[in-house]
């Protein structure tokens, strides 16, 4: 098993990436060139001429280092995933990832985060599961609905939560700044300001 070595132009991250994966891409992109031209190369997504070689290293270069995380500054999912398109398919970013490193032969039902930052993609931050191994990793870090209605945060203590609210209420100080007060992302703060999380109290 060969390994690339994939470096960030911008923000110096370096990124080991299995050969074989980049190449079931290249066959996936070459069956897609045909299948185009067999349709007289018309088609509503066009082809994206880009080797995947060149997409992993535009996604290497948006990538922002935010503690000990790699995230994803650009477009979401619905669940808030970092996302990127790889021949004309939106991969969820840490997906991606965790597939061009390890090559699995099957991808597994889900890719989970160690540092529950859903915008990371930092590879030693990833770790295959299931639903199961989710809910077992969300309990274990005390993630689950807790006393008072906490829900995802367990970096907080509920006085803090309430701290949050009433300054970002009263316009004290900026979200980010918040977020970097309390050590939380700034998806995390959100959750909380919003009551996607800690749904107790005011």
């Amino acid at each position: 098993m060969s390994k690339i070595l994939f470096t960030g132009t911008t923000n110096g991250l370096e990124l080991w990436v299995d050969d074989q994966a980049l190449e079931r891409l290249r066959q996936e992109q070459e069956s897609r060139r045909k299948k185009l031209q067999e349709l007289g190369g018309k088609h509503r997504c066009g082809f994206d001429p880009r080797t995947p070689e060149m997409n992993v290293q535009k996604i290497l270069d948006g990538l922002r280092v935010n503690g000990e995380c790699w995230e994803c500054p650009g477009i979401k999912n619905s669940s808030r995933y970092g996302t990127c398109w790889i021949i004309e398919k939106q991969w969820p970013l840490h997906r991606f990832i965790f597939f061009i490193v390890h090559n699995p032969v099957e991808m597994p039902p889900m890719v989970c985060h160690h540092c529950d930052n859903r915008t990371c993609a930092r590879v030693e931050h990833l770790f295959s599961g299931n639903a199961k191994l989710n809910a077992e990793d969300r309990e274990r870090k005390g993630r689950g609905v807790h006393p008072g209605g906490a829900n995802g945060c367990s970096k907080l203590t509920q006085e803090q939560v309430f701290e949050i609210r009433k300054n970002h209420s009263a316009g004290i100080r900026s979200s980010k700044k918040l977020a970097s007060q309390y050590g939380i992302t700034y998806f995390a703060l959100r959750d909380v300001i919003v009551r996607r999380t800690w749904k107790c109290g005011t």
